[in-house]
This record gives structure tokens, C-alpha cells and sequence, in this order.
């Protein structure tokens, strides 16, 4: 059923109920599509100050960053500790 959806252009969604178990399973295709966050808001971007050799990340500005425990977050061009880069 799920490759006859696919060939078609259409998402495919499953679901199974077994007494106090369930799973879903959703197929959107070969078409990439956006992923967004846990509160459906889009991702964020922060500007970082500093990293701490603990690993303690201080971000730019006054403001208070986004995100919140259990995020999972992308190092990019970090200039002096080029390691963490697309970690």
C-alpha cells in the first residue's frame, strides 16, 4: 500500500492499536518537506559570544535564546574551535 502511495504523488499514514501499544508510521514521499520544532515553530538561528572549554555556550545580544532543554542544535562556522563545526 505505502509503494503504491509513493508512485502516486500521495502521504501515506498508518496506524495500529494493540491493546495499550500503538504505532504510527507516515511516509511523505521523495519530496523534501521542512521540518519544524517540537511547538511547531520554525528553527532558530543565534548569533554565539563564546563557548566555555565546559562546553558552556553564552550566545550574542541581550536576549534570551530560543531554545530549550533537549533541543538538538547545529554548530556552523564557529572561527577558533572549528572541530565543533557541524556537530
Amino acid at each position: 500500500m505505502n509503494e503504491l502511495c509513493r508512485v502516486n504523488n500521495i502521504i501515506f499514514i498508518m496506524a495500529d492499536v494493540y491493546g495499550v501499544f500503538s504505532r504510527c508510521f507516515v511516509d511523505c514521499g521523495q519530496d523534501p518537506f521542512t521540518v519544524y520544532d517540537k511547538d511547531g515553530e520554525q528553527l532558530k538561528e543565534v548569533f554565539i559570544n563564546h563557548v566555555s572549554p565546559e562546553g558552556i555556550v553564552t550566545v550574542a545580544g541581550d536576549e534570551r535564546h530560543p531554545f530549550q532543554d533537549g533541543d538538538i542544535v547545529l554548530f556552523r562556522e564557529l572561527v577558533g574551535l572549528e572541530h565543533l563545526n557541524q556537530c
